[in-house]
């Protein structure tokens, strides 16, 4: 029976290239992914060693915008699709691509990730925001007069402000992380002419 390892991923959304990368060097060197499953678990089984690329799709739910992008991976490349039975995460497929990534894609490939995470950024910005701006607006009020708002309550309105306000700074964060890569050019600093593209966002 071949062996098993399995792994847990606990980094932030925004550090997916590295997530792929870390995928592709466990296949390198003698662990094929297998499955992942509830909670970012990632199990793996012994394997020949192999060069591939892994490439993780995200997706807000009741959204499909990176579905084309892979659906272009699987047509275009060797590529399969690894076991997902996650919640609790943006993921929604992985794609285990077996034949050699040009320049031109894995430019592309870099850019529709970078393009949709900045994507959900945004959303989960506006998600936090929506929360955070009236709850300070409510502990604004309650300060002016305590009288009317009793301590429970404002023990509470305090809490959900200081929780609203972590997220949206998370995912602000999370923003200009994406933005400040995808200024930095990585992996191609110009668009090729003529590449095959997926959605824009």
């Amino acid at each position: 029976m071949k062996a098993v390892l399995k792994r847990h991923w606990l980094r932030p959304y925004w550090r997916a290239d590295e997530l792929d990368e870390w995928l592709a060097a466990q296949e390198a060197a003698g662990w094929r992914l297998d499955q992942v499953g509830f909670f970012r678990r990632f199990v793996f089984r012994e394997a020949k060693p192999r060069n591939v690329a892994y490439y993780m799709t995200f997706n807000l739910p009741k959204e499909f915008r990176m579905f084309d992008i892979r659906l272009w991976i699987t047509r275009t490349m060797k590529a399969d699709v690894v076991n997902m039975v996650t919640f609790a995460s943006y993921w929604s497929e992985c794609c285990r691509i077996t034949s050699p990534l040009t320049p031109e894609q894995k430019y592309e490939l870099f850019y529709q990730k970078n393009n949709y995470l900045r994507h959900l950024s945004r959303m989960g910005m506006l998600m936090w925001a929506i929360v955070f701006v009236p709850i300070m607006i409510a502990l604004v009020l309650a300060s002016v007069n305590p009288s009317s708002v009793r301590t429970l309550g404002y023990v509470l309105l305090f809490g959900v402000t200081i929780v609203s306000g972590l997220g949206l700074l998370y995912y602000f964060y999370g923003w200009l992380f994406l933005c400040r890569r995808r200024r930095l050019g990585r992996p191609g600093a110009n668009r090729p002419a003529g590449l095959p593209t997926g959605p824009r966002w």
